[in-house]
């Protein structure tokens, strides 16, 4: 069976959507809005993130841009609000950032898609019916023949024709995101857990390589099965990473993603990669991991004292609670350079993974973690 391999393949049906001729301003703004956003349900549905989506018509209505009944408005009637062309600088922005969310997702992300996949299929039938509805807008002609400007009745008919296309393809991916989920919690639930045999502590439950956020309360620390447990493991790992991307704020399409702050699950994840598994009391908090590290033992004394492979704790507002952490790739002097995660990246406007450098002298840097060196660490 053929798969999806490149970007127009899946999406590029959606530009060639038909538009009436002499458009109003605010028209056109909002079909080339609702193809934003159609685009960007598909790239984000393909990639396994559906449920990061844009919703365009609740966003309009958020923004009192709909007009009362707004998609119940009776056949004839904008369903925008009068004024909707002055205000399209709003809808020029919220284009704008679910294009980025659809440019965001990487081509490797979606070869996989299954074109025969159902829902795709209705948004493809859903995406003609639309452009079948918008090829039926009566479109006036002068006496030469010159396309003249849409009436207000046959506008506010298109307007509803995209809106409510918008809406369909949103709730069909929403509704086929959410079976997945279903589906993929079920397989979970039907796992078994490993128990260890070699732990000092009996019956003690270890991750599995599919484990989600950590729940338990005490923390420990062993070396895992997945790495040999070297420093240089964790800098391979590390460095693989380096050039990642965000695909939206806080979202990564990577194994660390946590669909918030993921520097923390990101150290985590090198750390276990390199095969140390530390069983934090919450693996995506800074501050839990360095409450973790001093009850484990894993702090090390001083900064001036971090290693390759530690993880390094920063309290950007010296505040007393930690905001950042990333893996210490080399020590020069009081130089220290990191690869970071949730992580601006130098020269971009984009976070992801990126090698940084940072002054052990900097009131900022907290201390570093270094990793367990045997394979029973208990709290």
């Amino acid at each position: 069976m053929r798969v999806v391999t490149t970007r127009d393949e899946l999406i590029g049906f959606v530009d060639k959507l038909y538009v009436p001729q002499i458009p109003s301003g605010g028209l056109s703004y909002v079909i080339e809005a609702a193809q934003k956003a159609m685009k960007a349900s598909i790239l984000l549905f393909a990639s396994g993130h559906g449920s990061e989506q844009p919703d365009l018509v609740a966003w309009l209505d958020q923004r009192k841009l709909l007009s009362d009944d707004g998609l119940e408005e009776p056949p004839g009637e904008s369903v925008m609000i009068d004024n909707y062309g002055a205000r399209k600088d709003e809808v020029s922005t919220k284009k704008k950032e679910m294009d980025r969310q659809g440019q965001n997702v990487k081509d490797a992300t979606f070869r996989t898609f299954d074109l025969t996949n159902g829902t795709y299929t209705s948004i493809k039938d859903r995406v003609g019916e639309l452009d079948s509805n918008l090829r039926s807008i009566n479109q006036r002609k002068d006496d030469r023949g010159a396309y003249l400007p849409l009436t207000a009745d046959e506008e506010g008919r298109a307007l509803r024709y995209v809106l409510q296309a918008v809406d369909d393809v949103h709730d069909a991916v929403e509704g086929a995101s959410n079976q997945i989920q279903n589906q993929a919690g079920g397989i979970d639930a039907s796992r078994p857990s490993y128990q260890s045999q070699t732990s000092d502590t009996p019956g003690r439950t270890l991750s599995t390589p599919w484990s989600g956020k950590n729940s338990g309360t005490a923390s420990t620390a062993s070396l895992d099965e997945t790495g040999d447990g070297t420093v240089q493991e964790i800098l391979a790992a590390a460095r693989g990473e380096i050039g990642v991307e965000e695909y939206a704020d806080n979202h990564v399409n990577a194994e660390y993603d946590n669909k918030s702050e993921w520097c923390a699950s990101f150290a985590d994840w090198v750390w276990k990669k390199a095969g140390y598994k530390v069983h934090w009391s919450n693996k995506d908090r800074v501050q839990n991991i360095w409450n973790d590290a001093q009850a484990l033992g894993l702090r090390r004394p001083s900064i001036s004292q971090a290693q390759p492979g530690d993880m390094i704790v920063f309290d950007w507002d010296n505040d007393g609670v930690m905001d950042h952490i990333g893996i210490v790739e080399s020590v020069n002097g009081n130089t220290i350079t990191t690869i970071e995660g949730n992580t601006n990246i130098p020269g971009q406007s984009l976070n992801g993974v990126a090698r940084k450098t940072h002054n052990m002298n900097s009131s900022t840097v907290v201390g570093a973690v270094r990793p367990p060196d045997s394979e029973n660490v208990a709290a």
